[in-house]
């Protein structure tokens, strides 16, 4: 059967080296990298949220300010 998970970046097993120790540090180096990652675009999808928010708030019809959740 054909097996998906082998073609992902994330799957531990897909960079093994013969070396295990070059292995272990490759995969250490790798989840800290991932954090980063992660962690930047958490933040960056937060500000767009907030950017969002505020452009839809100042574009609102003057006639629904009343009724809307401010």
């Amino acid at each position: 059967m054909f097996n998906v998970e082998n073609f992902f970046f994330g799957n531990s097993d897909f960079f093994n080296f013969k070396d295990q120790e070059i292995s272990r540090n490759y995969h250490d180096y790798s989840k800290h990298n991932r954090q980063e990652q992660i962690t930047a675009v958490t933040a960056l999808t937060a500000i767009l949220y907030i950017l969002y928010y505020q452009f839809n708030k100042l574009i609102l019809p003057p006639e629904l300010k009343g009724t809307s959740k401010n």
